[in-house]
């Protein structure tokens, strides 16, 4: 069973939300985003990445909490921001230029639900960055970005939305990619109750993205419970819930440098005791489960695995897994991948001929090209109260930050 609530967000102004909402989590560098700051005084950036007005030494972190919060009380008093009067559950959009939809529903979810399993996690969380999210919303008392939940696909929340979708949007806006995101607010009781009820019918969501953003919404909710004794009612979270089969899974390949030709000659004969490596003549772009491609400064290769029965659990069987434990640990004795500075990981989205570059031009020695997780793999791990490796899929929709916003 799982629990939704309706929330009074806060929302942009109409004739502001543009220059309000940021993108921050999507590989922006940290010059572009510096840029956004000097050249924009709306953006809620200032309130989310405090830390580059500053630096992100331990002495400065005082003054990033502490300019935050005072950065959004003023963004509220200018009416920049303005909380909603009542509670509602809302309908989020986005429309790509090509006519594609991402389309669910943002609600608050139990905490409650989250801590006894219902809501179900595939990721570990560093616990600096998770101290330092809960230290941010202790700070402010407020998120700005919900968290993404994908629903089994039950066709219940896309018929609710196509009922009551109806009126015009309480926003309406372009991005600078040139993505239209459209709002719709539903405070009507029954509206609220239907979906409500049709979610108690629900066995369990996924995180798909955001497991940062919930284990310290989780941690400082879970914190008011045992210090001010706040009902378990008012301990929820805010995501953006959507169709499991409407999400976007892309992989996260990997690039590896520092090691130099001989140590790619050798990982290229000790491999072969768990693959199959071809040389291929063109890029490499895996077409199925267990396959993976190579490029290095000798060319293309072609792994695929073979039969082997030396894992015993869903993380073990996934392609990255097997990757990072017969290449990754086996024979470069890598044993963090997270924080190895031989290791970097690159979006899905990027292209092979870019991935040659890097490795052509020396910035890595191999290029190692991934196929995407199933969405499938991904509730098996969750299932299984397993993780993945870090950084094993790229998931979209991508959300703004700033466009609605959970005030605690």
């Amino acid at each position: 069973m799982v629990r939704i609530f309706p929330f009074p967000a806060i929302l942009p102004s109409k004739d502001l939300v543009s220059q309000v909402v940021c993108r921050v989590g999507g590989g922006e560098s940290q010059e572009s985003l510096r840029l956004t700051l000097e050249n924009n005084p709306l953006s809620y950036l200032h309130v989310v990445k405090p830390g580059i007005h500053f630096g992100d030494s331990l002495e400065s972190r005082e003054n990033h909490y502490r300019f935050a919060r005072a950065y959004f009380g003023q963004m509220a008093e200018q009416g920049v921001l303005n909380q909603d009067l009542i509670p509602a559950i809302y309908i989020y959009r986005q429309q790509f230029p090509d006519g594609h939809v991402f389309e669910g529903i943002v609600a608050c979810v139990s905490v409650i639900d989250y801590l006894e399993g219902v809501i179900k996690k595939h990721e570990f969380t560093l616990t600096e960055k998770e101290a330092r999210m809960v230290e941010h919303v202790t700070r402010t008392g407020v998120v700005g970005e919900p968290v993404l939940l994908s629903n089994p696909d039950e066709g219940y929340t896309e018929d609710w939305i196509r009922r009551h979708k109806k009126d015009e949007p309480v926003l309406n806006f372009s991005d600078d990619n040139h993505i239209t995101h459209s709002l719709w607010s539903i405070s009507d009781q029954e509206a609220i109750a239907e979906i409500q009820m049709a979610f108690r019918q629900t066995e369990s969501l996924y995180i798909a993205d955001g497991h940062h953003r919930i284990a310290a919404s989780s941690l400082y909710l879970t914190h008011l419970h045992n210090e001010i004794n706040l009902p378990a009612s008012k301990m929820s979270f805010m995501a953006f819930i959507m169709s499991e089969s409407a999400l976007w899974i892309s992989p996260f390949h990997r690039l590896l440098k520092g090691i130099g030709d001989e140590e790619v000659t050798r990982i290229l004969e000790e491999a072969k005791s768990k693959f199959g490596i071809i040389a291929s003549d063109s890029p490499v772009t895996p077409t199925e489960k267990g396959m993976f491609g190579a490029y290095t400064r000798q060319g293309w290769f072609q792994f695929s695995f073979l039969q082997d029965a030396d894992y015993h659990t869903p993380a073990e069987n996934l392609d990255v897994s097997r990757l990072e434990k017969y290449i990754f640990q086996n024979i470069l004795h890598i044993k963090d991948s997270k924080s190895d500075q031989r290791l970097s990981f690159i979006r899905g989205d990027m292209q092979v001929k870019e991935l040659e570059v890097l490795v052509d031009s020396g910035t890595a020695d191999v290029a190692f090209v991934l196929y995407p997780n199933t969405i499938e793999e991904i509730k098996e791990v969750a299932d299984g109260g397993q993780t993945m490796p870090p950084k094993s899929t790229w998931i979209e929709p991508k959300l703004l930050s700033g466009m609605i916003i959970q005030k605690f």
